[in-house]
């Protein structure tokens, strides 16, 4: 049997962090300009993908009767306000950002394994939670690789 009551603050969890995603990568592109199509590229798909999670985290939610709480989060705000200093203290914009979008990818990463993990979740939502966490990994593999091959360089 569904829990509503496990399930919308769950979900309303990772509504809030794809909303933190997509601002804190909307950020990123704005301080990186468009000098640099290759990240530009990356994070406006990343950007795509989590509007994708947000649409799909909705239907969820209003097929429960569950209702949509506030756009972002307060760990969202900080990784944000992160994301609006980080180039302050380093002549290495690019790598910078890299770093700081490497720990948003991980962030949301666990927020989605803990979320997957609840048992009161219905099935169909616990698979649906697992295709997206999946989708998370491959992005946070591309934005690791980036960033690794940013260090090396």
């Amino acid at each position: 049997m569904e829990s509503l009551e496990a399930k919308t603050p769950i979900l309303n969890d990772l509504v809030q962090l794809n909303n933190d995603r997509i601002a804190g990568y909307q950020k990123a592109i704005d301080k990186i300009g468009h000098e640099d199509a290759e990240l530009k590229t990356a994070f406006d798909g990343f950007i795509t993908q989590s509007r994708q999670f947000l649409t799909e985290l909705k239907e969820e939610l209003e097929h429960s009767g569950g209702a949509i709480a506030g756009e972002t989060s307060t760990e969202g705000s900080l990784f944000r306000g992160w994301m609006d200093i980080s180039g302050i203290f380093t002549d290495d914009k690019r790598r910078s950002i890299l770093r700081t979008c490497v720990e948003g990818e991980k962030a949301i990463y666990d927020a989605y394994a803990h979320a997957e993990k609840t048992e009161e979740l219905p099935s169909d939502t616990r698979f649906l939670l697992s295709q997206q966490k999946q989708q998370l990994k491959l992005a946070s593999n591309k934005v690791i690789t980036l960033y690794t091959l940013e260090k090396e360089g």
